[in-house]
Parts: structure tokens; sequence; C-alpha cells
């Protein structure tokens, strides 16, 4: 078999190198080897004076361990090369060497003149030179133009300064590289978008063609667009930019199923919203009929830390739940669509088109706003505002009254009523109207508060016309009824109980259906979905006495367009 003399040459010096420093225990920095650069384990994200690591991001200890490492290596262009060029002696060849375990040819050094480019690792050798050498490096960083291999094939750039790493675009283009986007094999960069209706296609080639000028304009790299069945692929084959990302971002998707937000990003909510809104793009599904927008992850910790998040953010979410394949999701219902469009929204043109319908279109679901304290009476709910109310239970405290004042004819006479009335009043087989309970027992001298404070120490229930239906009303105002009424919407002759749209991440369910019980003696069941109370007189009550409002109105145009120059990069 034959073997090529240089590659056996190189196998010799490498084990010659090694072997010679086998029983060394100290060295000198300007000496120093690969293995034993502390760069090359480091996680700092800078070097010194702002410039990034980009040596400890782009150099890996397995690039040395290959057959021909300069191959594998990074390259550098630029103003660099001419500073760096005059600095290239015999002897920094010679540490380059040790440094690399690997000789290094005369026609090598000569390609890389005739290529005006360095390799990456050069510079980090001539570095070890100065006494502060991680400082030094980072000057020469500074001064590269552009990332290349040895074949020079392709030039890369790369943002060189720690602010840079904050920008808007990255930190959004990483968003969605985390959601629908994965690194393959340490080189290859994969983005997918799609829709299953053919017709909206065109929505995911028009999106991926912009991150593909977005990446050629801020890296240089060039990338492909291809279709397959209902979903367009971009993909992009560059071993540097996958470590850039792997580094400073921490992607580590590609090895678990766990995701993390960046931790430069980690404290700032501007920031961390352009995060989210890249990955929403990529991840979340917004349902124009169903009204609501879900998040779908395998990671469930990463759910949690989003919806805590998104609590500061003012937005609040559903609980986490599992779909029938055991993944995590939470939604956003459209009570809390404006706080998420104000904070996150899409910058993605079909998810943006279906926020945008919402938006004008405004949400029609109530939330209680405040107790109406014009129908308030001392602290007392005043039962004078329900039309049509009637009491039930108070039949013998009624016919005290009367006969205290007359027969049934004399008092029904003063009541401008039937004697019947009075009689089916007192016997029990009928409610007594409250207004008519009110003269009555004015014409003992008894007032509003007094009544009211009287009904209160007994068992009444109460009703609201003819319709043959009682349950008990709290008479007098208290505050902590407000924990319960928060959940439930008078809509008709029903109310609604709802358990969304509000901060419910630790409502018990169970628990909050007892208190609605015993406080109204009332029914909970199930229609098309929701759990409701099917009560006028309850309904009645709570849009007397409450102020509901819509969660918000629909947005004009301006308003929208404010939005959607939010969400642009």
């Amino acid at each position: 078999m034959k073997i090529d003399k240089n590659l056996n040459r190189s196998l010799k010096f490498n084990f010659t190198l090694k072997n010679k420093y086998l029983n060394t225990s100290e060295y000198s920095t300007q000496n120093m080897r690969y293995f034993e650069d502390s760069l090359l384990k480091s996680n700092e994200l800078v070097l010194g004076n702002n410039i990034l690591n980009l040596y400890s991001a782009l150099t890996k200890k397995t690039d040395f361990e290959n057959i021909r490492p300069l191959n594998s290596i990074v390259y550098v262009t630029g103003k660099v090369v001419d500073e760096i060029n005059p600095l290239v002696s015999k002897e920094i060849i010679k540490k380059l060497e040790d440094y690399m375990q690997q000789p290094i040819l005369k026609s090598t050094i000569k390609c890389w003149n005739k290529n005006n480019l360095l390799p990456l690792v050069l510079l980090r050798v001539i570095s070890l030179e100065d006494k502060d050498s991680n400082l030094k490096l980072s000057e020469y960083l500074s001064k590269v133009d552009k990332f290349t291999n040895y074949r020079k094939s392709s030039e890369l750039i790369l943002p060189k300064f720690f602010d840079e790493l904050l920008s808007k675009d990255l930190i959004y283009f990483y968003g969605y590289l985390l959601g629908d986007g994965c690194i393959s094999k340490d080189v290859i960069i994969k983005l997918c978008d799609g829709h299953p209706n053919k017709e909206l296609v065109f929505y995911s080639e028009k999106y991926l063609a912009s991150i593909q000028k977005f990446l050629k304009n801020k890296f240089n790299v060039y990338s492909k667009l291809t279709r397959i069945d209902n979903k367009y692929e971009l993909v992009l084959v560059s071993k540097p930019l996958c470590r850039f990302f792997k580094f400073f971002y921490e992607f580590k998707k590609d090895k678990a199923l766990f995701i993390a937000k960046p931790n430069l990003i980690k404290d700032d909510c501007q920031k961390s919203c352009i995060f989210y809104r890249g990955l929403f793009d990529a991840d979340a599904g917004l349902k124009v009929k169903d009204k609501y927008l879900t998040f779908k992850c395998k990671d469930t910790k990463f759910l949690r830390m989003c919806i805590s998040d998104f609590k500061n953010y003012g937005i609040n979410v559903s609980n986490i739940c599992y779909d029938n394949n055991g993944t995590s999701y939470f939604k956003i219902y459209s009570h809390n669509l404006l706080d998420f469009a104000k904070s996150v929204g899409f910058n993605h043109l079909r998810k943006q088109k279906d926020l945008i319908f919402h938006l004008k279109n405004g949400n029609s679901i109530k939330k209680l706003e405040s107790v109406n304290k014009e129908n308030l009476f001392n602290n007392y709910y005043d039962l004078r505002k329900i039309n049509n109310l009637r009491v039930f239970g108070v039949d013998n405290i009624f016919k005290e009254y009367r006969q205290d004042i007359g027969s049934q004819q004399e008092v029904a006479n003063t009541l401008k009523t039937y004697r019947g009335n009075i009689k089916r009043w007192e016997n029990g087989t009928d409610s007594i109207p409250f207004e008519y309970y009110l003269k009555l027992t004015k014409l003992k001298d008894l007032y509003l508060v007094k009544v009211l404070d009287d009904l209160n120490k007994k068992e009444i229930k109460f009703g609201q016309g003819k319709i043959k239906q009682f349950i008990k009303l709290p008479l007098i105002y208290n505050e902590k009824y407000n924990k319960i009424f928060q959940y439930l919407i008078p809509k008709g002759n029903k109310v609604f109980i709802k358990s969304y749209g509000i901060d419910n991440r630790n409502l018990d369910k169970n628990k909050l259906f007892g208190e609605i019980k015993r406080l109204f003696n009332v029914k909970i069941v199930k229609d098309s979905g929701s759990n409701i109370i099917c009560s006028n007189i309850l309904s009645s009550f709570l849009s007397t006495f409450y102020i509901y409002k819509n969660s918000w109105d629909g947005l004009n145009d301006k308003e929208i367009e404010v939005l959607k120059g939010k969400w642009k990069l």
C-alpha cells in the first residue's frame, strides 16, 4: 500500500513532538502546545476591549487531531494579514509547529502568501509572545475582515464586538433557528417553514427568502432554498458559523431535546421579546377560528421559563397541557393577544396577517373591571336596582307584618294589588316581589338597611320574574368576592365560568367551583365545552353590581402600523 510522503512525514513529526514533551512538567507560554492552551477550554465570550473570543469559538482541539489539521482550522483575511506577515519568522513557524504538533511546509506558507490569508492559530501563537496574550489576540482579531478556509472557497463575516451579539437581527434569527432550525454534523444549518394548505406555502417561500437575504448580508454566506412538498427548506454549509452559534448563543438542540434562551439576554426584557418573536415565528400556531395561539415544546422546563418571562411582560397564558403524543404546550387566548402583540408579536408575514385580523376585530370576551359603586347602598347591594326581583322564604315574616297592619284585603288595597296575591305570598305558594316586600316593611317603619340586614341573617333565596328558579345572593358587599367574580361572566340568562385570560396558573378549579356553589347554591353544567350556570337572576346580579368591559377593543390602521413597525427587524 502506498503512503503519501507528506502524510508519512506528518505522522512521524507529530509522534516525535509529543514524545519530546512527554516528561516536561513546566513549560513557557511561548512554547505552548494546543492541548495546553486554556483558550481551547475557555467559555469566556470576550477576550479584551469588548472583542469577542472568536478563537475559542472557532477553534477546537479536534481540529489539531486530524491527519491534516491545516485543512481543518479557520483562516483569516484583512488588515491583520499585512500586520502579521512581517512577524512570521523561522522561529515563529517553529513555535507554530510546536503548538500544532504538526510540520509546516514551505509550500504551505507560500500558499498563504499567495492567497493573502493566515491560519487563525498563527495569530494565537504570535500573541503568546506578549505578556497579555489574550489582549494582544483581541487586537489582532479586531483587524480581521473575513474568516475562510485554506482554499479560500468561502469568506465569512462574523461579529467581532460583544455589542454586535445583541443586535436585533441576530437575536431574532437565533430564536428562529432554535425553533424550526437545526445544526447538522457541526457543519450544516437547516431552516424549515411550511403549511398544510398549499395555497399558503408561498408565505414560507417569501419568509425564508428574506432569511436567505439576511444571511448573505450579515455573514456573507450563500444558502440554497428548496421546496419539499408543503414546505421550504433553507440549507447552508459553514462550520465556523455553526460553531459561532453554539459558542456564543449556546445552541445545543442538535444534541438534546432541551432548549434554552441565551444567557447573554437572560435579564433583558426587550432583547428577550425579540428572541421569542423569532422562536414563535418558527413554532407558534395561531388559530383564526378558535382565537388562540399555541406554542408547543418538548422541553417542559423551557416552557415554564417562557411562561415566567411572559408573566413579567404582562402576558398571561394557560397552564401547561399535553397533546396526544405527550408534547407539552400552552395557549395564549384571544383575551391576551393584544398583550402578546405589544410585547412579542410576529415578523412572519402569514402569522402576522392572522394576528392583525384578531387585533382589528378586538376581543368581545368580558372581564371584570370594578364594582358599580352607584348601585351600592351603605355597603349593601341595593337590590332595588334589579328589575322584577322576587324573594322566596319570607312568607312567615310577610304574614306577621301584614297581621300587625290589617286584614289581607286592607293590606292589598294599601299595596295596590289583589287579595289573592297576598294570600299566595303568605302561604308560600308564590314568591314575593321585592318591591311589594319593601312597601310592606315601610308600613312597619322599616327602611332598606334594616330590611337587608334582617334578610342577610336568614336563609333567603332570590329569583327574577315568574321563573321558578331561586338562588342565594350575598347582600353585603365584600371585596373578597372579587376573587370569585373575576371568573364569572354574565351573558343573557347564563353565567360563564372562564378559566383563561387571567393569571390562573395556580387555579384549583374544583375549589373554585365549590366556592361558587356554596355562595349561590347553583349547579354548574357543561355547555359546548364551557362551564356555565343557567341563572338569569345571577346574571342580572353580576351585571347590576359589577362593571364588565371588553378585554380590548379593535385597533385602527394607525395603531396596527405602529405595532408592525415594532415587529420589523
